[in-house]
């Protein structure tokens, strides 16, 4: 009997996933609990079976390589929408698309966190190990103050953890260390080694990052009045031609930048729905995905507002249904360009653009199961030309380096970061975050010719660095508590910007879930000369403040990290833009100050 070609296979696996999907939920609905249950992993088992199919294809350059890995993607789809009914069960799907076990990386301490107060709130909720006791039942008690004494053990002292140079931030915490460079590439062993001065903002406006080359500089400022009618969710730069564009549901506005009095109204654009923008050919063309269809404007051939702004374009339109108030005279009333021409999708598509690579999820029967990701031809009319595998989750990220084109790097709400070469459809490395089921956004740069990779979590309120070339987490960067929403790389000057949110603080600027901070002395202020040998001298500090809390500053009672995680303590109290300046001669006494919050006050 013949072996069976690569499609029969993928149909036999998808088959098998569906058996064992069956079996799954039936064994809950039987009376009695079977003796042998299928577990999670057996059931997602043949998942990584069709992806090792697409692999061994890809290696003997099958020249049916196309519709293998179209055939693949559709079973996978699939079968990831038929777990997505059993929410319950599979809330975190592990990783199925990584060929080896070296192609998967992993934060050391993932499993390490001291989980900030939780744990302990949990074990402070009911009463101590008493009172678990008399709801959990006999040694409850006992088991939670185990692990608890346990998980402090295993997380190492911030005095503990490497340090490798006089110069590396004490906002910064490293899992691992081997330098990789050598002293050629100055700058990129400053990022390696977490050399950077770190200050904050706390709003975000259009800023001139060349006003602030230096380490504890924040850039100028120009405040933009934005002519939209709701709130603007998309925008991209150009550069070039000194423009920023900014978007609402269904309105692009242009405005110039850079002149002597303010910023002013240059377009106005009509699309045909709201999706991310992109510019191509110089900013020569601006395009806008939504569901189904891209827009395009040829940005030259437009009308504009005329040299003052004021210049309507199209037609005048009602304003009644504007969240804002109608008599602001700041809204735009003209109905804008329609686009120069559209492109019409064979699917319904929000497309996340990035330059080199345009990642499509789908929208499947009304629910958004956004796992896909496609190369396309816009040129012609949105012809597929590669389709990337693995994802399990909606695509909360895709990005590229100026200095790698056939590399991009995703982020997911499936837990996972992926390094895809764009001449495969599988990952060629995946970094597993565990804990932390929402990898937000990331960034994949290239820093003096090494390629360096940043992620950042809604969870883990940190921001973490990774080498793809060792294939290891190196370190952490703090925000002060602060979720991660988008990070941008600033490569003239070396400089990370990271614009955050504070989880402890509602829309009206009032604090919730804050406790007084416990601040031991080493950890308030960088001392004015540092001895990274005296080990003794950090404990004592340690144990000398450890019961003592400090009225004029807070932390959040569900803060990930502890006060002393970190080898300088701060919380941001309010949402924040971070830059982190990198560089051979950074000043690690340039760190951030602690916000204003307070227990049950207002930032106001």
């Amino acid at each position: 009997m013949s072996a069976k070609s690569p499609q029969e296979q993928i149909k036999s696996y998808h088959e098998e996933f569906d058996g064992l999907l069956d079996a799954f939920t039936s064994q809950y609905k039987a009376d009695d609990e079977p003796e042998d249950p299928i577990k999670e992993a057996a059931v997602i088992r043949p998942l990584a079976d069709i992806c090792a199919v697409v692999q061994k294809a890809v290696t003997e350059n099958h020249e049916d390589l196309t519709a293998i890995v179209a055939q693949a993607e559709e079973a996978v789809q699939a079968a990831l929408e038929s777990l997505s009914s059993e929410s319950e069960s599979f809330d975190f799907i592990e990783s199925f698309s990584h060929p080896d076990e070296q192609s998967l990386i992993k934060d050391p301490e993932q499993k390490q966190f001291e989980g900030g107060n939780i744990i302990e709130s949990f074990f402070k909720y009911f009463g101590g190990a008493t009172g678990l006791e008399s709801v959990f039942g006999q040694g409850a008690g006992a088991r939670a103050q185990q692990y608890m004494t346990s998980q402090r053990a295993e997380s190492q002292k911030f005095a503990d953890t490497a340090r490798p140079h006089a110069l590396t931030s004490r906002i910064s915490r490293f899992r691992t260390w081997t330098l990789m460079v050598d002293n050629s590439t100055p700058t990129a062993q400053a990022v390696l080694q977490a050399r950077f001065s770190a200050d904050r903002d706390p709003a975000l406006y259009l800023y001139n990052l060349a006003s602030a080359p230096g380490y504890g500089d924040l850039p100028r400022e120009e405040s933009v009045k934005v002519g939209l009618s709701h709130i603007a969710y998309d925008g991209v730069l150009d550069i070039s031609r000194k423009l920023v564009y900014v978007a609402d549901d269904d309105r692009i506005k242009s405005y110039g930048y850079g002149q002597e009095n303010s910023t002013i109204p240059v377009h106005t654009l009509r699309s045909s729905g709201k999706g991310p923008l992109h510019l191509l050919d110089g900013g020569s063309k601006l395009i806008r995905a939504a569901k189904g269809i891209i827009d395009v404007w040829d940005i030259d051939s437009l009308p504009t507002h005329g040299t003052n702004g004021n210049k309507r374009i199209g037609k005048m339109i009602d304003i009644e249904d504007s969240w804002r108030d109608n008599e602001n005279e700041d809204i735009e009333r003209s109905s804008g360009s329609s686009p120069t021409s559209t492109l019409q999708l064979t699917n319904e598509t929000n497309i996340h653009s990035d330059g080199k690579m345009l990642a499509v999820p789908t929208d499947s029967f009304g629910v958004d199961y956004s796992q896909r990701v496609w190369s396309i031809d816009l040129n012609a009319g949105g012809l597929i030309n590669s389709r990337y595998l693995g994802h399990s989750g909606l695509i909360t990220g895709l990005t590229t380096s100026s200095e790698d084109p056939n590399s991009f790097f995703t982020t997911s709400r499936d837990g996972f970061a992926r390094l895809y070469d764009v001449r495969q459809p599988l990952p060629v490395l995946t970094i597993d975050h565990g804990n932390e089921p929402i990898t937000s956004n990331g960034l994949y740069i290239h820093v003096e010719g090494i390629p360096i990779l940043f992620t950042g979590c809604n969870a883990n309120q940190a921001i973490k660095v990774w080498d793809p070339r060792a294939r290891t987490m190196l370190y952490e960067i703090a925000t002060g508590n602060n979720s991660v929403s988008s990070m941008a790389w600033d490569a003239p000057r070396s400089t990370l910007f990271a614009a955050t949110g504070c989880d402890y603080m509602d829309r009206m600027g009032n604090y919730h879930d804050y406790r007084y901070a416990k601040v031991p002395g080493a950890y308030k202020e960088p001392p004015e000369e540092e001895d990274h040998n005296d080990e003794d001298e950090d404990e004592d500090d340690e144990d000398e403040y450890e019961d003592d809390y400090d009225e004029d500053r807070c932390w959040p009672k569900n803060a990930v990290h502890k006060e002393t995680h970190w080898g300088y303590a701060f919380d941001s109290g309010d949402h924040r833009l971070f830059k982190y300046k990198f560089g051979v001669d950074s000043d690690p006494k340039i760190l951030p100050a602690w916000g204003d919050a307070t227990v049950g006050g207002s930032m106001w």
